[in-house]
């Protein structure tokens, strides 16, 4: 097991304090390395949600979910919940 003594973690806050790179910030390193949402996505969102809406009509299926959305599993979760939206109304009453 790896261990991190108090000597280093005070060389490496020295070194930051002081404005060196220690390689260890990672939370510069993911915000420098992620995107935000763009006004242009934002746009976008409209005509993809018309088109998946006229597919879903055209082929007279529902769209759920595709491959891995989310956090894991999250895709199965929505399919899960999908396929157990009409027993709801079949069963209301034994909630």
């Amino acid at each position: 097991m790896e261990m991190v003594t108090p000597e280093e973690i005070a060389e490496n806050v020295t070194r930051e304090l002081l404005g060196a790179s220690t390689g260890k910030d990672i939370v510069s390193a993911l915000d420098a390395s992620t995107m935000g949402p763009s006004y242009r996505a934002g746009y976008l969102r409209e005509s993809a949600l018309r088109m998946m809406s006229a597919l879903e009509e055209e082929t007279n299926t529902s769209s759920v979910a595709f491959e891995m959305l989310g956090p894991p599993r999250l895709s199965k979760l929505l399919f899960e919940a999908h396929l157990l939206g009409p027993c709801r109304k079949e069963f209301w009453w034994r909630a």
